[in-house]
C-alpha cells in the first residue's frame, strides 16, 4: 500500500509541472542532507538537515521523512522517505543455494543484496513483497521488507530449483 501512495504522490509531482526539481550537487555522497518539501503551489524545495540539531525532524526508522501536502484538514496525504537501505547482505547464488540463506531484518526496513558470485540462471523471488528479480554477478537488489513479523520465503523459480532446495528465509522482527 505504502508503494501505491508513493507512487501515486510521484506521479502527482510530475503532473504538477515540477519538470525543474533540485539536484544534488556531485559532491554531495550523503543522500539523506536535505529535505525535500512540496507546497500548497506544488512547487518541492530542497532544506538542509542540520545533523546537530534533529529535534524538528520527522524521522521513521532513523530516516528523515517529509510530509507531503495535506487534505483539507491538514492530514498528512503520505510520507515520503528518503535514506539508503538499512540492512545490507553480501550473497553468493549457486546452482540450487543462496550464500547466506537467512536474513534478519526490521519490518518495513530497506533492504539491499549484493549478488557477488552468481553461477547460472537464477531469480530471487519473494511472493509477499511482489519481488521478482534475475540474479546477476555485481547487481544489487533494493526491497522494502514485509511490514508485518514473521518468516518469509525467498527462492529461485527457474525449473525445479526451488524444489532442489534453492530457498531461504527472511526472519521479520
Amino acid at each position: 500500500m505504502k508503494k501505491i501512495i508513493v507512487a501515486l504522490s510521484l506521479l502527482a509531482l510530475v503532473g504538477a509541472g515540477c519538470a525543474k526539481t533540485p539536484v544534488a550537487s556531485k559532491t554531495d555522497t550523503n543522500p539523506q542532507t536535505s529535505v525535500v518539501t512540496v507546497g500548497a503551489d506544488g512547487k518541492a524545495s530542497v532544506t538542509p538537515i542540520d545533523s546537530t540539531n534533529k529535534k524538528d525532524k520527522k524521522t521513521v526508522s532513523g530516516r528523515p521523512s517529509v510530509e507531503a501536502p495535506t487534505s483539507g484538514n491538514d492530514v498528512p496525504v503520505t510520507d515520503i522517505f528518503l535514506g539508503q537501505a538499512q540492512e545490507k547482505y553480501d550473497m553468493e547464488v549457486s546452482n540450487f543455494s543462496f550464500k547466506p540463506n537467512v536474513l534478519n531484518v526490521k519490518a518495513g526496513d530497506a533492504v539491499q543484496i549484493t549478488f557477488t558470485k552468481a553461477e547460472g540462471t537464477h531469480t530471487f523471488v519473494i511472493d509477499e513483497t511482489d519481488t521478482h528479480n534475475t540474479v546477476t554477478q555485481g547487481s544489487n537488489l533494493t526491497f522494502i521488507a514485509p511490514t508485518k513479523p514473521g518468516s518469509y520465503k525467498f527462492y529461485c523459480n527457474v525449473g525445479n530449483h526451488r524444489a532442489m532446495g534453492m530457498e531461504g528465509t527472511i526472519n521479520v522482527k
